[in-house]
């Protein structure tokens, strides 16, 4: 990728770093933070107090910052904190350890993946005519309120890897007899920690399946690492046809000048007709109000990427009191744009539940609408009732921050 000139953005830590390196994405995971003896040598200022509650975090669960994510963040004092949008949604801290709410993460609940739906240890196929492949449990940095935390962050819970002795061609002859399947969908952990060539290869084996007409990429790549998007990685996408790549962003402050500089080399590489999408997580003091999720949605819509889902901040995952609004303030949030904005910017505002997904109606429902919302409680926690796509009611618990 064309090299971002600037420097000033950058941690003073890495302020001598020669431009070819920082723009090198091997270079930006071989130097990512992993320990707090790195976090203590960066930010030095860390209190005894708050170094006791990283030790304490670390023992349960991974994080990984890049040093141009690292060099993100606005502090105070010198130390990342926790109103800073990008900070708080990386950067580990004692808070986001499970407490003794309903929604917390305690390890023995699963928001999304269910050992029946996985014929194999890759693909988890829980809906008829698509399936996910999971070819990485690792991500190139690691968002604290993970979805997925049991399969990402926990260091509890054994990880799996693409190469794992037999599962990638198990996973194939499955594709392959399931021609029902028409949509492939590359996730993890996050994809893009893969080579180019590794990538080439899972690319060129699902397109000789020819029951599958749809290949997303799902990533996040461009907020912790954007050097990772090359001239190789394009053309390997135009080469085997990918149909879109989704982008996970949750502000405005993520979408930097080097964030843009990658999307646009899909254009620059002769590859500009994938469809670009968004996704992103509905979270409280990221992107919890109007102004903020509003002027997100425009500048994706601006940089041609279209944001097709909000997902709100599922339970069961760390720091529950920090990051869930609840769900009824999303959908006023949304209405309340929708009124006055275009609506190519109006993603569809989903609760992803363990039965699968459901899509809340932005202008709200009444009583006897099939498709109604009913808000109630459960053991004092509050919770939304609705309809699946099964035709079953299901209970899900709401977010309370």
């Amino acid at each position: 990728m064309e090299a971002i000139k600037s420097h000033d953005h950058r941690h003073v830590f890495y302020r001598n770093v020669r431009i070819e390196q920082w723009t090198d994405w091997v270079w930006q995971q071989k130097f990512a933070i992993r320990t707090l003896k790195d976090l203590v040598q960066l930010y030095p200022g860390l209190s005894q107090e708050r170094q006791t509650g990283l030790a304490e975090y670390l023992q349960r669960f991974r994080f990984q910052l890049t040093p141009y994510l690292i060099s993100q963040f606005k502090c105070e004092s010198g130390l990342p904190t926790l109103s800073d949008p990008i900070a708080r949604q990386f950067f580990p801290d004692a808070a986001l350890l499970p407490s003794d709410a309903a929604d917390a993460f305690h390890g023995y609940h699963e928001n999304w993946e269910h050992s029946e739906e996985f014929p194999t240890q890759l693909l988890h196929h829980k809906y008829a005519y698509k399936a996910l492949l999971d070819v990485t449990d690792t991500c190139l940095a690691y968002c604290s309120y993970c979805f997925k935390v049991a399969r990402t962050l926990d260091m509890e819970k054994e990880k799996n890897g693409f190469n794992k002795s037999g599962e990638w061609q198990n996973t194939l002859v499955y594709l392959r007899d399931h021609p029902e399947i028409n949509e492939v969908i590359l996730s993890g952990g996050d994809p893009m920690i893969l080579s180019n060539s590794k990538l080439a290869q899972v690319l060129k084996a699902l397109r000789e399946i020819e029951s599958i007409k749809i290949i997303r990429i799902h990533t996040r790549c461009l907020s912790h690492n954007p050097f990772r998007f090359d001239e190789e990685f394009i053309t390997l996408c135009k080469t085997h046809d990918v149909t879109a790549i989704v982008f996970h962003v949750a502000c405005t402050e993520e979408i930097t000048p080097e964030f843009k500089a990658a999307v646009a080399l899909f254009d620059r590489y002769g590859y500009g007709s994938i469809l670009k999408c968004a996704q992103i997580p509905f979270l409280h003091d990221v992107n919890d109000s109007t102004e903020k999720l509003r002027q997100l949605l425009l500048l994706l819509v601006q940089i041609k990427i279209i944001p097709i889902h909000l997902f709100h901040a599922m339970p069961f995952t760390p720091g529950v009191n920090l990051f869930r609004p609840k769900v009824e303030k999303g959908r006023k949030i949304l209405s309340e744009i929708r009124r006055h904005d275009s609506s190519l910017i109006i993603p569809m505002y989903e609760i992803v539940h363990q039965t699968g997904k459901y899509e809340i109606p932005i202008d709200g429902t009444t009583e006897s609408d099939s498709n109604s919302l009913h808000y109630g409680d459960l053991d004092g926690h509050p919770t939304v009732e609705f309809t699946n796509y099964l035709g079953k009611k299901v209970i899900y618990l709401d977010g309370c921050a």
